[in-house]
């Protein structure tokens, strides 16, 4: 039976729990978020919404700036920093992770997207099949074969044929239709007038940005006009939306991060008796049983490489 890894998106879920629970507080430490967190991370390990995966791995964003931030100085730049009660929920989520020895991976300087890229290229190419947790739509990007999205929110399993029915494109047309359209919440600019249905009319009939700039004079209207006036800024756009999923870029130190997880008892009846997180109780960690994976360099034959892609680190 083909073996699962299963990547969560943990930012995304723990944004998602602080804006939708009632604070909860315990010795002045407020706790819902973590809470609600670690109870769907449990139910991940216990396959409530997959099969029961070979290893959960949770990812989350590093505190430094990014390639994309040097490449557009405006990128990201409306988002308002993390709340101090969510922050402080964050770090209380990384030692219960800890706790229960579930990896969590933050790659210093690189986007969840993107470390979240390279292990489901890596672990793809080892023949397991690769799922994402996340309600974030540009991972569908990702999706192939072997590597589809789980949405919490909509409780569905994203495969290619469903990235075509709600994007209107297969998924390696997503990243271009997102440079596209542009992004409010990544503060990414795209064509003014050119919606979901006018970016996936042109991606289908030109197949790229690239297509789209060649043949940019066969587009008429007044879209047609803003397409060539956002022309200049379209081919960074496309370096802001595409996730980087090289897996070479995942270092010896990744791997011992995720390989040397170990449930630890001491820290786990610490963090109970303070806060009571029942999600301990479930001894989710390594007892999935997944044995470690040597470095990639191993498997290097196996992986194909882009050597483009490093030019944006």
């Amino acid at each position: 039976m083909e073996k699962l890894v299963v990547l969560v998106d943990l930012h995304n879920a723990l944004y998602r729990y602080y804006n939708t629970q009632d604070a909860r507080i315990i010795d002045g430490q407020r706790v819902e978020t973590v809470s609600a967190s670690l109870n769907f991370i449990r139910k991940i390990s216990e396959g409530h919404f997959t099969d029961v995966p070979d290893k959960v791995i949770v990812v989350s964003d590093s505190d430094e700036l990014t390639f994309r931030h040097y490449l557009s100085p405006e990128y990201k730049g409306n988002r308002s920093p993390m709340d101090d009660e969510l922050k402080s929920q964050l770090d209380l989520c990384n030692q219960a992770l800890m706790a229960m020895g579930i990896p969590h991976l933050s790659k210093d300087g690189v986007e969840a997207d993107d470390t979240i890229g390279m292990l489901s290229s890596y672990y793809a190419s080892l023949g397991y099949r690769v799922v994402i947790v996340t309600a974030d739509k540009d991972f569908y990007q990702l999706i192939n074969s072997e590597i589809q999205v789980y949405n919490p929110r909509k409780k569905q399993i994203i495969d290619t044929d469903g990235c075509i029915e709600r994007l209107m494109v297969e998924p390696q047309k997503v990243a271009d239709l997102l440079a596209i359209m542009g992004d409010k919440v990544d503060n990414i600019t795209g064509v003014k007038g050119a919606g979901l249905k006018t970016a996936a009319k042109w991606l289908n009939e030109y197949g790229s940005v690239q297509g789209i700039i060649l043949n940019m004079n066969d587009i008429g209207g007044v879209v047609g006009s803003n397409l060539k006036e956002s022309v200049e800024h379209l081919m960074t756009n496309l370096s802001l939306t595409k996730i980087q999923n090289n897996a070479l870029f995942l270092t010896d130190a990744d791997h011992a991060q995720i390989n040397d997880a170990h449930r630890d008892e001491m820290l786990v009846a610490e963090l109970m008796n303070k806060y009571r997180f029942k999600a301990l109780n479930s001894d989710s960690g390594q007892s999935l049983g997944m044995q470690n994976l040597p470095p990639l360099e191993a498997y290097s034959d196996y992986v194909e490489v882009d050597s483009r892609e490093f030019s944006f680190f």
